[in-house]
């Protein structure tokens, strides 16, 4: 692939726990989410530039926030409701994935993700 960057990545990766709730189903009539599932990557985590806080929603932008690189495939909440957005605990405190980008030249996805209370 040209401009393929996911190489390059690898230098600057560290190990980071994404953690994904499951298929849920309706359990007598009130929904309950599937079992979390906890997916091992490799991630570059840097803050966040005020370009990466435009694209979230006005209210979360005071929010700390950090943005990641990965070359795995990472989830924010569906719009339809399909999947909940991944989380993941990096120095510290706890993050949710907000916007995934798959960057098709570099060969990676960059997500944006905020700080959650615990």
């Amino acid at each position: 692939m040209k401009n393929d960057v996911s190489r390059a990545l690898t230098r600057w990766l560290e190990p980071v726990n994404i953690t994904r709730v499951g298929i849920g189903s309706y359990v007598d009539g009130e929904w309950v989410d599937g079992p979390p599932t906890v997916i091992p990557i490799k991630a570059v985590v840097q803050n966040a530039q005020p370009d990466d806080l435009i694209l979230l929603p006005e209210g979360t932008r005071s929010t700390e926030a950090v943005k990641i690189h990965t070359t795995t495939k990472i989830n924010t909440i569906s719009e339809v409701g399909e999947t909940k957005a991944d989380t993941f605990t990096y120095d510290g405190d706890t993050y949710k994935i907000y916007d995934v980008f798959k960057r098709r030249i570099g060969n990676y996805f960059k997500a944006v993700a905020i700080r959650i209370a615990t």
